[in-house]
């Protein structure tokens, strides 16, 4: 009888003690009408992909033959001329509008440069353009090494 007692208090005693663990485990289950779910703002990255240069140096000794690795040379194209390309010469508007020719002394040209006038003589420059030459029917003009035949 002794036995059948304390098999019936231990039983009781394990009952109460799970009654307990699930109070508590379903005791802190909240309603769900009563659930807050807090919305936070999802950080986005924005990754590069770079690319990693690197390069092996295995100047080691070889461990089946027991020899060093021949150096190569590299060759570089440090020396290459790069041929530069070739920029249009973008000229400035230039309009002849006349000369004045006095029998004795310069002769005056009329002008037009980006629409300013100017009263030029032979190999006089203005706004890097060079007065060679002219009459009364055209002058030319250089501008950064390069010669143009501006008529009236």
């Amino acid at each position: 009888m002794q036995k059948k007692s304390t098999t019936y208090f231990l039983v009781s005693v394990v009952l109460v003690i799970w009654g307990i663990v699930s109070y508590k485990l379903f005791a802190n289950i909240p309603d769900e009408d009563n659930i807050v779910v807090k919305l936070e703002k999802v950080k986005t990255y924005d990754f590069e992909n770079k690319r990693d240069t690197f390069s092996i140096v295995a100047n080691y000794r070889d461990p089946f033959l027991g020899t060093l690795p021949r150096i190569r040379k590299v060759r570089s194209n440090k020396h290459r001329f790069e041929v530069p390309k070739k920029v249009e010469l973008i000229w400035p508007d230039i309009k002849y509008k006349g000369a004045i020719i006095p029998k004795k002394g310069k002769a005056l040209f009329l002008v037009d440069i980006d629409n300013r006038g100017y009263l030029l003589k032979k190999n006089e420059e203005k706004n890097d353009i060079k007065l060679l030459k002219g009459n009364k029917e055209y002058i030319i003009v250089k501008y950064k090494g390069k010669t143009k035949k501006v008529e009236k």
